[in-house]
C-alpha cells in the first residue's frame, strides 16, 4: 500500500511546531538576496535541531526534547482567502505526480498500487500551512520574533530600534487582529540577529555593532551570523548535490510553464460528462457539453455567458461558510494583504493573475542556483545560530512561560469559578449539542488571561516541545471546564490535543480514540466547522494506522466526504481505499475498486484528471476479468475520456477499445455512442508514416486461423448444366477418422506409384490449422494462391461496414547473397513494387451484422521465389454516426472512416518429448510456422472437372459422368493416379474393371497416360457412378495422385481431394424367394417368386414413377428360361406405393467358373433397346458384390458337400427407368439398376432390406447372473462340426407321380381300377443319398387330406405290390420307380397323400433316415364305363396331370 513519507509521530510533531516570526530589514535581505534566497527561505532547511535540548518542567523534572523543529515565518504573512487556498491545495495536487508502484498479491489477485502518495501528503500541508489562527488554541500563535539586520547598515543600532518598535505595534494590534502572539503571562520573545556579508562588509564595524546590541538587549538574545564567504560569480559546480532549499520553496503561479495543459480543465464547460456514460449518438461537441453539465453542480456552471467570471466550489477551509468569522477578517483589515487587487475566480486556469505573496519573493529567478555565495562553513554557521537560538533563547522562555502559568493556574482555580459557571456545571449539560442546552454552541467567549485559556495554554507550550505527560494532564483538566461551560469549540480543541498527546505518549487506547470521534463529530455537528474537523480526521486516522486500525481510520475518511469540496473528498476516498486494502485478512479488494471508482469520480469534478485516471486504473485491476461487464465499461469510457482530455490519445484509444467485447450489455444506442467516441480519438492519433494503427473491432480469433496452400475450387456454373469442379481442401478440419483415412489412402497412391511401401510416411499437408504440427513451413508454388481463414466477430450491437480487406504481408526474395535480404511489406501502400512481388486479393466490401461472426478467407498468390510472411489484415471502417432525432436532415450525419489493421498473434505450442535419456524433461516449445510460407518453383497443377454430378439420386440409379483433367501448373505430369475409399460407387469406362479380391475391392487404379500431360493439356475419362441400395447420405470420396517425374522437385508429389456429398432418395424395392419346382422333367428347376414395389411416398419432395425394363440373372449354374411373363404395360410402370409380383423359372446348367448373365425383357411396349447386364458398366457393379462368381459346392467344405443342397447362389438384377418430379414440376428421367443375390432356397431376400420392428411379447427374462452370454447357435455348431443340419436332410430329394388324369373303368366287369404310377425321385445335392419309399394304405373311413377337388376326393385307394422300396440315388441323378394303386370306385382321389419318402445319406443306418418335407397331391379322376361307352362323371375341364406344390 501506498506509503507516507513522515511517520505518524513525525506529522503530528510537523503540524505542531513551535512558529516563531521574522522581521528583517530591507538591507538584510539584499544580502540575502545574493543566493536567490530570502532571509526565511534560507534558513529554513535549517530549523530542525540535530541534537537534543533540555528544559525543566514546573515540577522540576528535566525534559529533554529529540529533533525540534522550529517554524519561522515572515511578521507581515497572512494565511491566504480561501479561493487562494482552493487554488493552493489544487496546485498542491496538480503538482505532486508519482509514477512509482508496487506490487501486492492477494492470492491469486496482483495489482499495481503507488508507491507513496505524495498528492496527499502535499495537500494535508497544504491544508495545515492554510489554516486561520484561531482564538481557541494556541499552537499558531507566535512564541516570539527574530529581529534582523545587516552589518551594512549606516547604524544597525538605530535600525534594531526600529525593528523592535515595529515588533511593538504589531503587537499591541486588538485581539482580534493578526498577527497573534502568545503574549501572556510575560511578552514574547525578541531575538536579534546581526548578519554580516564576509566578502562586502567590514568586520571590525559588525564587531563593534554585535558588542553593541549585547550591551543593549542582552547577550543571551543577541546573534551574529556571517554569511556570502563565496565571491560573488565564482560558482562551484554542485549539479551533483542535492538542493537543500527546492522542498521548502513556494510554488510560483505566475510562471507559466509550470502549468500544463492537461493539468486541469480551463473552464466547466470542459468538464463534460468524463464519468457519466452517453445514453445517445451525438454529433457535435456541444451536445456531449449540454450531457456532461447535467452532473456539474449548480455552483460550477457559468452564470452569465462567457464573460462572466466562473463560480467555484466553496471549500471547507472558508471560516465564513459556517457562521464562523475569524478575528481580523472583519472590515477587510488587515487579514487581505493585498488589498483591492483583482483575483480569478477560476481556480482551474492554468496562468493565475494572483500576486505572489511574501513567502514567495518577486526577485527569485528560478534560473539561477541557491546559495551561490554560501560555504559549507556558512551552512554550519546558520545551523549553528538556529540551536544557539533555541538553547539560548526560546528553551529558556519557553519554560519560563510555563512555570509561569502553572503558578498562575494553581493561584487562581479556586477563586475563578463564577456564580454562572457554577450555575452551570450544576444544572447544565456536558455533552456537545444537546437539545435542552440553553446555551448556544459558541456563545461562551473567555478573556485573555482566563484560567481555563491559561490551561490551554501551557497544555500547548508543553505539546509543542514534547513534555507530552503534562500536556496530557493540561488538556484533560481543561476539557472538563469546558464542557462544565457549554464551550464546546474549546471543547473539542481540548479533546483532540488530549487524543494526540496519549498518542505520542505511545500508550494509546482506547480512550484517546474516543477522544478523537469526539471531538470530530463536536467538531462537525455541533460547532459546524468543517475545517477543524478535517484536520482532526487527518491527525486521527494516522494514529489509527499506526495501530493497524484501517476499518476505523477508513470510516473516520468516508464522514469527511461531502458535496462541499470535491477534492477533498477524492482524497478521503482514495485513501481509505487504501485503508480498505489493508484493513483485513483477506483483503476488501471490492470495497477498494468501488471508493476508488468514487475517488476518480470526485477528482474529475475537482478537475484533477491524472489523479482521475490514476485511481479508475486502479479501479480496474480489481474489475478486470470478473463479469462485472457493465462496471467495467464505465471504467473504459471514463479513463478513454480523461486521457482524451489529458492529449494521451493512445491511452484513450486503448480504453475506448476494450468497450467492445463480446460480452458487452449495453445496448445498440450505447455502443453507437462508444464507437462514434472511438473514431474520433482515433483521428487525433499520430500517424506513423508507412504504418498502420491496431484498431480493436472486429475481434479477431486467432485459435481460428487457418492457412491453405494451393487453389481454391471455383464456383459452380449452373448455366452449362451440373458442373462440378474438384472440392481439393476446405478449411474445415477434417475429423481424426476422417483425416487417418485420407492419410492410409494417400499412402496407397505413393506405394502405387513408387512400386514400394514407405519405410516412413508423412502426408503432404496443405492446410495448417491449430491441430495440426506447424514445426515446419507451409510450401506454395509459385503463382498458386496462398489462403488464409480467419473467424472476425463484430462484439457490437451496430452493423460495421468493411471495405477494401485485404491481407497484410511481407515479403523476402531468394537471393544467394545475404546481404541483400530485404523485407518489403504492403502496409503503407499496395505499390508497384510488392505487387511485383506478392499480388494481393482484396475483398471491396464486406458488411458485418450486429454482434455476428462470420469466417473471412483472404488470399495472395505470389509470383516470386523467396519467403512470405503473413501478418495480418487491413481494413477500412466506413461508420455513419445517424442522428437521434427524426427530423434530424440526412446532410448533417457525420461520416466517420478510420483505415487500421489487425495483426495475427499465435502461441508457440508446446510438445511431450518422449524418450529414454531424459524422461522428466520439460515440454519443448515449438514455433508456430503456419504464417511463414516457403515460395518454391512452378510445378504441375491439376484441374479436375465433372460434368454430370449430381447432389441427389434415387437408389441404384446410374449416372454418366465426365471427369475433364487439365494441368494449369507450369511443369508436365508424368504419373497419373486416382485412389478412393469408396470405389464400389463408381466404374471408370476406360479403366479396366476390378472385382472383389481376398482384400476387398482395390482403392487405387492408375490412369495411363500416352505421353506426359504438357501444362495447359486435358485428358477425359467417363466414370458411371451408381447410388447404393439404401436411402439416406453417402459420400464420394476421391484422391488424384499426379507428378512431374522429377524426384529431386519440391513438392515430389502433389494430391487432388474431391469430397462429394450425395443425398439418396427411396426408388425401387426387389424382393424374390426361390424354390425347388415339382415340374414332370428330369432337369432340377427353381421357382423365384419375385416382387417389385415403387417405396417413393406421395409426400414426399420428389415424385418417382417407376417403369420395369428387364430382369436378369447370374449365375455359375442357373439360367432363366425364356417363358413369357403375363405382365400387361401398366403393370410395369408404377406409381407412388405400387407393387407387382410374378413368377420366373430357372433351369440348372452348368457354366463354367465365371457367371453367365441371362436377360428377360419385361416391357415390351417400349421401342427403346435394353442393353445386356453382361455388358460395362452394369456387369462393373456387380462383380462387386460379397458373393460374385461363388458356387454352392464352393462355399461348403468338401468333406460335407451334402450341407449345400440348399444353397443357390443367384444374382438377379433388375433394370428399371424412374421418371422424376421436383416440387417445380421440373421432370428427369434416371436409369438404375438394382440387384439381390439369392444364396440359399425359401429365404426371401429384399434389396434395400426390410426393416422390421421387433415387438417383444410376454415378461422379460431375468438375468440373475448378468447378461446373456455369446452362446452359438445350432448352425455354428453344425458347421464346425461337419453334420448335415435337420433342414437340410428335408430337402435333400424331391419327387413327383407321374400317371394319368383321368381314367374311365368298367366296374361291373371289374371290382377294382389298377393304375401304374411312376415315381420320379430327384437327388438335390452332390452326395449320393440312399431314398426309402413307403407306401400306405389308410383304413376306410378317415377324412382326406385335402378338400380341393370337385368333386371330392375319395378316401379309398389301396397300394398293391411292393409298398416299401429302397432305392439308391447317386449325386444330381433322378430314378423312376414303378407303382400299382388299386382303386375301388368312381371318384377323385390324391394319390400323393398315400405317399412317403425317407431319406438317409449313404452308408447309414434306418434309424437316420429323415421323412422329406414336402407336400405333394396328385389328384386321378376315375369315372364309371358305360355300356354305351360313355362316362357318367367326366369332368367339363380337363384335369392337370401332376400339382405339386411346397
Amino acid at each position: 500500500m501506498a506509503q507516507c513519507k513522515a511517520t505518524p509521530y513525525e506529522f503530528v510533531q510537523n503540524a505542531f511546531s513551535p512558529l516563531v516570526a521574522v522581521l528583517s530589514s530591507p538591507m538584510a535581505e539584499q544580502v540575502c538576496r545574493k543566493n536567490n534566497l530570502s532571509f526565511i527561505e534560507m534558513v529554513q532547511p535549517f530549523c530542525r535541531l540535530t541534537s537534543e535540548v533540555h528544559f525543566r518542567d514546573p515540577l522540576g523534572a528535566n525534559v529533554a526534547v529529540k529533533n525540534l523543529r522550529v517554524c519561522l515565518q515572515d511578521v507581515h504573512s497572512r494565511p491566504p482567502q480561501p479561493t487562494l487556498a482552493r487554488k493552493f491545495l489544487n496546485e498542491s495536487v496538480s503538482n505532486a505526480i508519482n509514477d512509482n508502484t508496487t506490487s501486492l498479491t492477494f492470492g491469486d489477485q496482483k495489482i499495481e498500487v503507488p508507491s507513496s502518495t505524495p498528492w496527499f501528503e502535499a495537500w494535508r500541508e497544504t491544508f495545515l500551512q492554510v489554516q486561520f489562527p484561531a482564538d481557541h488554541e494556541f499552537t499558531k500563535h507566535y512564541l516570539g520574533c527574530i529581529a534582523v539586520i545587516s552589518s551594512a547598515e549606516p547604524s544597525p543600532l538605530d535600525a534594531m530600534r526600529g525593528l523592535r518598535q515595529q515588533l511593538q505595534s504589531l503587537q499591541a494590534v486588538a485581539p482580534g487582529k493578526l498577527p497573534k502572539w502568545m503574549a501572556t503571562p510575560s511578552p514574547p520573545l525578541i531575538c536579534h540577529l546581526l548578519i554580516h556579508d564576509v566578502n562586502e562588509g567590514d568586520a571590525a564595524k559588525a564587531e563593534a555593532s554585535f558588542t553593541a546590541l549585547k550591551a543593549e538587549y542582552g547577550t543571551n538574545s543577541c546573534f551574529l551570523l556571517n554569511i556570502n564567504s563565496r565571491p560573488p560569480g565564482q560558482h562551484e559546480d554542485t549539479s551533483h548535490l542535492p538542493d537543500p532549499w527546492s522542498q521548502f520553496l513556494s510554488r510560483h503561479s505566475d510562471a507559466p510553464e509550470t502549468h500544463e495543459y492537461d493539468n486541469s480543465p480551463r473552464t466547466p464547460a470542459e468538464m463534460s460528462g468524463v464519468t457519466g456514460m452517453p445514453n445517445r449518438v451525438t454529433t457535435d461537441d456541444t451536445e456531449v457539453a449540454q450531457e456532461a453539465s447535467q452532473d456539474i453542480p449548480a455552483e460550477q456552471s457559468t452564470e452569465s455567458g462567457a464573460s462572466s467570471p466562473v463560480s467555484v466550489l466553496q471549500h471547507p477551509l472558508s471560516p465564513q461558510e459556517d457562521g464562523y468569522h475569524l478575528p481580523g477578517s472583519e472590515n477587510g483589515a488587515p487579514a487581505n494583504m493585498y488589498g483591492n487587487a483583482p483575483i480569478n475566480t477560476n481556480v482551474w486556469a492554468g496562468v493565475s493573475s494572483i500576486p505572489t505573496p511574501v513567502t514567495s519573493p518577486l526577485g527569485n529567478n528560478h534560473l539561477l542556483p541557491h546559495g551561490a555565495c554560501l560555504t559549507t562553513p556558512d551552512l554550519d554557521r546558520i545551523k549553528g545560530f538556529i540551536h544557539d537560538m533555541c538553547t539560548h533563547a526560546l528553551l529558556p522562555h519557553v519554560e519560563k512561560q510555563i512555570q509561569q502559568l502553572h503558578d498562575q493556574i494553581s493561584n487562581k482555580k479556586s477563586v475563578s469559578r463564577s456564580l454562572l459557571g457554577a450555575t452551570k456545571r450544576w444544572f447544565g449539560t456536558n455533552k456537545p449539542g444537546a437539545p435542552n442546552s440553553s446555551v448556544p454552541t459558541n456563545a461562551v467567549i473567555y478573556s485573555g488571561d482566563a484560567p481555563e485559556l491559561q490551561l490551554r495554554r501551557m497544555g500547548d507550550l508543553c505539546f509543542m516541545f514534547r513534555h507530552y505527560k503534562f500536556a496530557f494532564e493540561a488538556f484533560h483538566s481543561a476539557k472538563r471546564d469546558f464542557a462544565a461551560d457549554g464551550a464546546w469549540l474549546y471543547y473539542a480543541g481540548a479533546l483532540e490535543m488530549a487524543a494526540l498527546s496519549v498518542f505520542m505518549m505511545g500508550e494509546g487506547g482506547r480512550k484517546a480514540q474516543e477522544y478523537c470521534e469526539e471531538a470530530i463529530l463536536t467538531y462537525l455537528n455541533t460547532c459546524r466547522l468543517q475545517q477543524f474537523a478535517t484536520r482532526s480526521t487527518l491527525l486521527s486516522t494516522e494514529c489509527l494506522k499506526s495501530r493497524a486500525q484501517y476499518a476505523d481510520a477508513a470510516k473516520q475518511l468516508l464522514r469527511m466526504t461531502s458535496e462541499d469540496s470535491d477534492l477533498r473528498s477524492a482524497l478521503l476516498l482514495e485513501q481509505a481505499a487504501f485503508c480498505y486494502l489493508q484493513a483485513s485478512k483477506p483483503p476488501m479488494l471490492r470495497k477498494f475498486s468501488f471508493h476508488m471508482v468514487l475517488a476518480g469520480h470526485r477528482f474529475n469534478k475537482a478537475g484533477q484528471r491524472k489523479h482521475s485516471l490514476r485511481c479508475y486504473q486502479q479501479a480496474y485491476q480489481i474489475y478486470k476479468g470478473k463479469g462485472w461487464n457493465l462496471a467495467e465499461d464505465h471504467i473504459h469510457f471514463t479513463i478513454g475520456r480523461q486521457a482524451a482530455y489529458l492529449r494521451m490519445t493512445e491511452m484513450s484509444a486503448q480504453a475506448f477499445g476494450r468497450l467492445f467485447n463480446p460480452a458487452s450489455k449495453q445496448s445498440a444506442p450505447q455502443q453507437a455512442a462508444f464507437l462514434r467516441e472511438y473514431f474520433q480519438i482515433y483521428q487525433q492519433l499520430p500517424q506513423e508514416a508507412g504504418v498502420l494503427p491496431l484498431l480493436p473491432i472486429p475481434l479477431l480469433k486467432n485459435s481460428s486461423i487457418a492457412v491453405l496452400v494451393g487453389p481454391l475450387p471455383p464456383p459452380v456454373d449452373k448455366q452449362h448444366g451440373p458442373i462440378v469442379f474438384a472440392s481439393r481442401l476446405t478449411f474445415i478440419d477434417d475429423t481424426p477418422d476422417e483425416a487417418s483415412s485420407w492419410s492410409q489412402l494417400e499412402e496407397r497412391l505413393l506405394t502405387e506409384a513408387q512400386g514400394s511401401a514407405q519405410l516412413i510416411f508423412k502426408p503432404i499437408s496443405a492446410l495448417f490449422t491449430n491441430h495440426t504440427d506447424n514445426s515446419k513451413k507451409p510450401i506454395s508454388v509459385l503463382k498458386e494462391p496462398v489462403s488464409v481463414s480467419v473467424t472476425v466477430q463484430n462484439p457490437t450491437g451496430v452493423a460495421l461496414p468493411l471495405a477494401n480487406v485485404h491481407l497484410l504481408w511481407s515479403f523476402k526474395v531468394a537471393s544467394a547473397s545475404a546481404d541483400n535480404e530485404v523485407w518489403v511489406g504492403n502496409e503503407a501502400t499496395l505499390s508497384k513494387e510488392s505487387r511485383g512481388l506478392v499480388e494481393t486479393c482484396v475483398l471491396p466490401n464486406l458488411l458485418l451484422e450486429p454482434n455476428s461472426t462470420r469466417q473471412l478467407v483472404l488470399s495472395v498468390i505470389p509470383v516470386q521465389q523467396g519467403d512470405l510472411r503473413l501478418l495480418g489484415i487491413a481494413y477500412h471502417i466506413n461508420y455513419t454516426a445517424h442522428s437521434p432525432e427524426a427530423n434530424q436532415p440526412t446532410s448533417n450525419l457525420q461520416q466517420l472512416s478510420v483505415q487500421g489493421k489487425q495483426m495475427f498473434v499465435l502461441e508457440p505450442k508446446r510438445v511431450l518429448r518422449v524418450g529414454k535419456e531424459r524422461p522428466t524433461q520439460d515440454n519443448k516449445v515449438v514455433e508456430d510456422n503456419r504464417l511463414n510460407v516457403m515460395v518454391v518453383p512452378g510445378a504441375p497443377q491439376l484441374q479436375i472437372k465433372m460434368v454430370g454430378l449430381v447432389s441427389e439420386m434415387l437408389c441404384g440409379e446410374l449416372q454418366k459422368i465426365q471427369i475433364e483433367l487439365t494441368n494449369i501448373g507450369s511443369g508436365p505430369i508424368h504419373t497419373l493416379l486416382i485412389g478412393s475409399t469408396t470405389p464400389q460407387l463408381f466404374s471408370i469406362y476406360n479403366l479396366p474393371p476390378i472385382e472383389n479380391g481376398p482384400k476387398g475391392l482395390p482403392q487405387v487404379q492408375r490412369i495411363p497416360l500416352q505421353s506426359p500431360l504438357q501444362p495447359q493439356q486435358q485428358h477425359t475419362l467417363t466414370m458411371w457412378l451408381r447410388a447404393p441400395d439404401t436411402p439416406g447420405s453417402v459420400a464420394l470420396k476421391m484422391l488424384f495422385y499426379f507428378d512431374s517425374g522429377n524426384s529431386s522437385s519440391l513438392p515430389k508429389y502433389r494430391i487432388v481431394r474431391h469430397f462429394w456429398p450425395i443425398t439418396i432418395l427411396e426408388s425401387v424395392q426387389f424382393s424374390a424367394e426361390a424354390s425347388r419346382s415339382q415340374a414332370l422333367n428330369t432337369q432340377e428347376t427353381l421357382n423365384i417368386n419375385t416382387r417389385i414395389k415403387n417405396t417413393n411416398k406421395v409426400q414426399d419432395l420428389l415424385l418417382t414413377k417407376i417403369t420395369i425394363l428387364q430382369v436378369s440373372l447370374a449365375s455359375t449354374s442357373w439360367a432363366l428360361d425364356a417363358i413369357p411373363v403375363s405382365l400387361s404395360q401398366q403393370d410395369t410402370i408404377l406409381s407412388s406405393q405400387e407393387s407387382v409380383q410374378f413368377l420366373l423359372r430357372a433351369s440348372n446348367c452348368s457354366q463354367g467358373e465365371q457367371p453367365s448373365f441371362s436377360d428377360l425383357k419385361l416391357n415390351f411396349s417400349t421401342s427403346e433397346s435394353v442393353e445386356p447386364c453382361a455388358n460395362r458398366p452394369y456387369r462393373d457393379f456387380l462383380q462387386r458384390l460379397p458373393h460374385w462368381g461363388t458356387s454352392a459346392a464352393a462355399t461348403v467344405d468338401k468333406s460335407n458337400v451334402t450341407e449345400a443342397a440348399l444353397n443357390i447362389y443367384v444374382t438377379l438384377v433388375l433394370k428399371w427407368k424412374a421418371a422424376v418430379m421436383d416440387s417445380g414440376g421440373a421432370v428427369r428421367t434416371a436409369y438404375g439398376q438394382t440387384h439381390l443375390t439369392l444364396t440359399r432356397l425359401n429365404n426371401r431376400v429384399a434389396c434395400p432390406p426390410v426393416i422390421q420392428s421387433v415387438i417383444e411379447k410376454g415378461p422379460a427374462v431375468l438375468r440373475v447372473f448378468g447378461p446373456d452370454r455369446n452362446v452359438p447357435s445350432e448352425s455354428d455348431l453344425i458347421a464346425c462340426k461337419g453334420v448335415i443340419s435337420l433342414e437340410t436332410m428335408q430337402q435333400l430329394v424331391t419327387y413327383s407321380l407321374k400317371h394319368p388324369a383321368h381314367l374311365s373303368h368298367d366296374f361291373n366287369k371289374q371290382r377294382l381300377c389298377i393304375v401304374d404310377v411312376q415315381l420320379i425321385l430327384q437327388n438335390c445335392c452332390d452326395s449320393p443319398l440312399l431314398s426309402k419309399v413307403s407306401l400306405a394304405n389308410l383304413p376306410s373311413g378317415m377324412p382326406s387330406k385335402s378338400q380341393l377337388y370337385l368333386p371330392h376326393a375319395s378316401s379309398v385307394v389301396r397300394w398293391v405290390g411292393r409298398l416299401v422300396s429302397n432305392v439308391e440315388l447317386s449325386a444330381r441323378t433322378a430314378h423312376t420307380l414303378s407303382l400299382r394303386a388299386a382303386i375301388p370306385g368312381p371318384g377323385t382321389y390324391n394319390l400323393g397323400a398315400h405317399l412317403q419318402v425317407f431319406c438317409s445319406l449313404s452308408g447309414a443306418s434306418d434309424k437316420e433316415a429323415v421323412l422329406q418335407r414336402m407336400r405333394l397331391e396328385s389328384a386321378i379322376v376315375i369315372s364309371e364305363k358305360l355300356v354305351d361307352g360313355t362316362n357318367c362323371n367326366s369332368a367339363s375341364t380337363p384335369a392337370v396331370a401332376v400339382m405339386a406344390s411346397s
